[in-house]
């Protein structure tokens, strides 16, 4: 059954809905969202059998005409390897000028985590091939950037190896 709950605030109205009604995954976790410049609004989550397992990937689904769209897989940690990574955290984030960025985390476990980012030129619809991060540089691990006045992006980033 899908619950759905509207709740006026001051300046917004929230709403708290499923994305999907059948599970493309039998587990999920970790979701961010985020507004296009377009004004449609992008979901993603990590989502397999559990996680750390090598089949977990990064969803994607589209708010669009009022409904969600069926969830896609846009990364698999399948990067060019031969090895299969396991997918974590990802985090979305529109900066005010350029394409919208996914970032997210692909390894066996956050002490070797490898940061990864892909663009998307429309509205998160397709996204461009992974790259991977500068070496030591996860991008951000939970909450979205931040963009100051000058257009400087700080991204909130953590690390659990070497203590």
């Amino acid at each position: 059954m899908l619950s759905r709950q509207m709740f006026l605030l001051p300046d917004a109205i929230v709403r708290s809905e499923f994305i999907y009604r059948v599970p493309p995954t039998p587990s999920c976790h970790a979701s961010t969202l985020a507004e296009t410049k377009s004004g449609v609004l992008v979901a993603s989550w990590f989502g397999g059998t559990a996680e750390s397992r090598p089949d977990v990937g990064i969803w994607i689904s589209r708010f669009i005409q009022g409904e969600w769209t069926k969830p896609v897989e846009v990364a698999n940690g399948h990067e060019g390897g031969k090895l299969k990574l396991a997918c974590y955290n990802p985090v979305l984030f529109q900066p005010r000028h350029g394409s919208l960025l996914l970032f997210y985390k692909i390894g066996t476990g956050p002490r070797n985590w490898q940061g990864m980012m892909m663009r998307s030129n429309d509205a998160g619809e397709t996204w461009d091939k992974p790259t991977q991060l500068p070496h030591g540089i996860l991008g951000p691990i939970k909450n979205p950037p931040i963009q100051l006045a000058g257009g400087e992006i700080l991204c909130p980033s953590s690390s659990e190896g070497h203590g």
